[in-house]
């Protein structure tokens, strides 16, 4: 049983839209730990008390 065409393109355009997707969550999951790392650093000096 052969494919039309256009259902290819369907299957293909639904597998790069679940492939970006993917990327995306990854990139905003490194940039939010990055965001804890800083924050984290940031507030490690803060209760450092100042002499």
């Amino acid at each position: 049983m052969k494919r039309s065409q256009t259902e290819q393109m369907i299957c293909q355009s639904k597998i790069d839209h679940r492939r970006n997707v993917l990327l995306t969550q990854r990139v905003t999951l490194a940039r939010n730990v990055d965001d804890e790392r800083e924050f984290s650093a940031s507030s490690q000096m803060a209760t450092i008390p100042m002499h």
